[in-house]
């Protein structure tokens, strides 16, 4: 039986950590919210306000600041905040397969700047919707995402159970700990890869992002969600081994104690039969 409590603990860790990983990027990743949020934390709209305004304006051919300036009253930072936000929330929605393929409409904005007598050119992404994502294969891939997640979590309520019930009365669920020890060990190595991930790709892939405004507000908010998620993971991962390495160490007393006590109450113990000597 010592094979199959190793066997089923095995697979206990890694449904364990797929349960957790899953459970993390779906509050995440893929959560139009949290990304809304890390956009406002990294002041990307009053970015895109003024990168957006030049760039229209260059394609113009009307490439000074002046004109910029004018789109830049049009293309505010809030009114960037509406539209993007709205078509993050279209996406998640799309790929949980509750919602049409994502598009952001700027054309009001393509209007008001003609109104201001700018000139916007006819390829201008201004002038039509964009439609993000018109990929069938993606759509519902949050719905898939998320059934891995039931499965993970129901496995683990599987192997845990599994694993107890023999294990009771010889382990006295001695393995648990070392589970949660192996599991907050593998789940550090994420935290670790995954905050450290934006410096290794600073340092070896030799690109540079601060080519343009757009290149260096997706590199930032690259790091500010990997730099996130590896704190998370951190905590995550400190949790178990705190909570794994306790739980051992009170085991281990409670073994100890169990072990000295039960010599001295076999001596005392007087002998069936026997009576003990008064002297």
């Amino acid at each position: 039986m010592a094979w199959l409590s190793r066997l089923v603990a095995g697979f206990l860790v890694a449904a364990l950590c797929l349960a957790i990983t899953t459970t993390v990027f779906d509050h995440t990743l893929f959560n139009s919210h949290y990304l809304e949020q890390k956009a406002a934390q990294n002041n990307a709209y009053a970015r895109l306000s003024t990168a957006l305004s030049a760039e229209v304006a260059k394609n113009g051919g009307q490439d000074n600041p002046q004109v910029a300036a004018q789109l830049q009253q049009i293309l505010t930072p809030a009114v960037l905040q509406t539209k993007i936000n709205g078509a993050l929330d279209q996406i998640q929605a799309y790929y949980k397969g509750n919602g049409p393929s994502p598009v952001i409409d700027l054309t009001d904005l393509s209007t008001k700047a003609q109104a201001a007598g700018l000139t916007i050119p006819a390829d201008s992404p201004l002038n039509k919707p964009i439609t993000l994502s018109s990929n069938t294969q993606a759509k519902g891939i949050s719905k898939r995402f998320e059934r891995v997640k039931q499965e993970s979590i129901i496995a683990v309520l599987v192997a845990l159970v599994v694993l107890m019930l023999p294990s009771w009365k010889r382990y006295r669920y001695a393995i648990l700990p070392d589970i949660a020890i192996e599991c907050g060990l593998l789940i550090g190595i994420d935290a670790v890869v995954l905050y450290s991930l934006p410096s290794v790709v600073n340092r070896y892939a030799k690109i540079n992002f601060n080519s343009n405004t757009f290149g260096s507000l997706t590199h930032d908010m690259i790091t500010v969600i990997a730099h996130d998620l590896g704190k998370t993971f951190g905590i995550i991962a400190m949790v178990l081994l705190g909570g794994g390495l306790t739980i051992r160490t009170i085991l281990a007393r409670t073994k100890s104690k169990a072990t000295t006590t039960t010599p001295l109450a076999r001596q005392t113990k007087p002998a069936k039969g026997r009576k003990l000597n008064p002297s």
